[in-house]
């Protein structure tokens, strides 16, 4: 897209790229669960790369949730966490 830009537009866009790196294992979902509404808030959704990622941080880093957070999460505390997710979101 920034080559198109450039060609059609003659617009330079930096690069938009997140980093490549993991700095731990990322948000933990049972957390989120309990924190809905401030999860609300607080991300929005990237519908072309499939993630959440924060609004607006204290720190040079914007957390980010993929699907890998998600499966850490379930490997760390089981599928029993799915069921209370779900129940914790619906009452919501």
């Amino acid at each position: 897209m920034s080559v198109l830009a450039k060609h059609k537009y003659g617009l330079i866009l930096c690069e938009n790229r997140l980093p490549f790196q993991k700095l731990d294992q990322g948000p933990d979902v049972l957390f989120i669960a309990r924190n809905i509404d401030s999860f609300v808030e607080s991300y929005n959704y990237n519908l072309n790369e499939q993630f959440f990622i924060e609004k607006d941080s204290k720190s040079k880093q914007l957390t980010v949730l993929t699907v890998e957070h998600v499966a850490n999460s379930i490997r760390t505390h089981g599928m029993g966490i799915m069921n209370t997710t779900v129940h914790t979101v619906l009452l919501c």
